[in-house]
């Protein structure tokens, strides 16, 4: 049976490892999760099957993308009109446990975190991988109504300029990203 908890600082670690494995490598990755976790502004849900974490979605308090994009951040930070604004940060399932409704229930208990902390808006950067596919753009439908959508393709093209890998491609990412503002 799979529970569902907050992360913990405990946590942070393994939350480290399974990012740089699967989702985007780099020391910088590694630094903004260890920042955002000390300073208290880095919150999560993980998902475990009998004490072994199987998922995890993550998300930090205010406007904030794998590394900086100047411009989409101000245009973000119009739209939410400087109301509280959480951003994704990861979301993972094992694959062994994917299509089983993880994800989704995830995104309801960060949903409800994000609520209680006064949040108003989830920005949203979901991954498009070289071959079209957005893994993680079912679960967030959960969040609430999209109030803006842009697709960026390349989204991910400076990530060696941050010393950033992607798992799928390596140094030079193709990968794109659906960029989507959501009110909570």
């Amino acid at each position: 049976m799979i529970e569902y908890s907050e992360i913990n600082q405990a946590d942070t670690d393994w939350i480290i490892s399974w990012t740089q494995a699967h989702l985007t490598r780099g020391d910088y990755v590694t630094d903004c999760i260890r920042k955002s976790a000390a300073l208290g502004n880095y919150y999560g849900v993980k998902a475990s099957d009998q004490g072994k974490i199987v998922g995890f979605l993550t998300f930090k308090r205010g406007i904030d993308f794998t590394y900086p994009h100047p411009e989409l951040e101000e245009r973000i930070l119009r739209l939410a009109d400087a109301e509280e604004t959480f951003s994704g940060d990861g979301i993972f399932v094992d694959p062994a446990y994917r299509r089983a409704g993880i994800g989704r229930r995830m995104t309801r208990l960060a949903r409800q975190k994000m609520l209680s902390l006064g949040g108003r808006f989830f920005l949203g950067e979901l991954w498009i991988y070289p071959d079209g596919r957005t893994p993680s753009a079912s679960p967030t439908d959960d969040y609430g109504q999209t109030v803006y959508e842009e697709t960026v393709p390349l989204f991910y093209r400076d990530n060696q300029r941050y010393g950033l890998e992607c798992a799928l491609c390596g140094k030079n990412c193709r990968c794109g990203a659906v960029v989507r503002l959501v009110r909570l």
